[in-house]
């Protein structure tokens, strides 16, 4: 009987040892899984950083904004403060303000290869980490697929700016020919986004953009048949 008590007691000993051992490996785990959180909350700050609000929608930035806010309280219930958890009320401004309208839009648009490249490798993180969320996150995927699709029009809203600055700078030229293969190319691309109403109106502007150069054009051929 006591022997049986004794391998009851090793038995219980050896199971409680293991699930220790166990929780402590959940707990580390968990603890690294909020540190790559903080991490990538201020790798995003940064990216907002570099974006003009023409290529952040407000929408999209108050999504995000709301999910890091939610990713601070886990890292403080967590018991764990770094950089990043210290932005909660620079955030909770931010979102108040942008929320309420008293928050001063800055649409300045690309206006150097060196400005193009910034913007699109900050959208390219943003998409990255919006896809991520798509994986056993309580948030709604419907609108997270909703946000997703509106950075890849202010992605392509990038490449459509940048096309229009070199083409201007071809006219500038008297470059007519190559100004508008590029105002082309730039409504084709807005052309893909012609479900939202922003991508219409650009690309409603981009027609009237390449109706002029192609007046010009035939102004010029018929000046050179004279």
């Amino acid at each position: 009987m006591l022997g049986f008590i004794a391998i009851l007691v090793t038995i219980a000993v050896s199971g409680l040892f293991f699930f220790v051992r166990w929780k402590q490996k959940q707990d580390e785990l968990r603890k690294r899984l909020l540190e790559r959180l903080s991490s990538r909350g201020e790798k995003m700050l940064h990216a907002f950083s570099m974006l003009s609000d023409r290529y952040f929608l407000k929408e999209t930035k108050l999504f995000l904004i709301e999910y890091l806010l939610s990713v601070i309280q886990q890292l403080k219930r967590a018991g764990i403060n770094t950089e990043f958890t210290y932005e909660q009320y620079n955030l909770t401004k931010l979102y108040s303000e942008i929320a309420s309208g008293k928050n001063v839009s800055e649409k300045r648009r690309v206006n150097s290869q060196v400005e193009f490249e910034q913007t699109q490798g900050a959208l390219q993180f943003i998409l990255k980490e919006l896809r991520s969320l798509l994986d056993g996150n309580s948030m709604s995927r419907v609108m997270i697929r909703h946000h997703i699709g509106l950075v890849r029009f202010t992605y392509s809203l990038a490449y459509r700016d940048h096309l229009v600055s070199q083409a201007k700078q071809d006219l500038e030229h008297e470059r007519r020919s190559r100004a508008l293969e590029k105002y082309r190319l730039a409504l084709t691309v807005m052309d893909k986004h012609s479900t939202l109403g922003l991508a219409r109106k650009e690309s409603s502007r981009l027609q009237n953009m390449i109706l002029d150069v192609e007046e010009a054009l035939l102004d010029k051929k018929e000046e050179n048949q004279e």
